[in-house]
């Protein structure tokens, strides 16, 4: 599968984008995507 980067511009770790994006990781690994 594919090989993913992903890049939050938000210095704090409790911010919405963040929890987002680590959400969204987690949705790709479980399809195979290295993130």
């Amino acid at each position: 599968m594919a090989r993913i980067l992903s890049v939050s511009g938000s210095p704090s770790a409790t911010s919405r984008t963040a929890r987002l994006l680590r959400h969204l990781d987690e949705h790709l690994r479980a399809q195979g995507h290295e993130v």
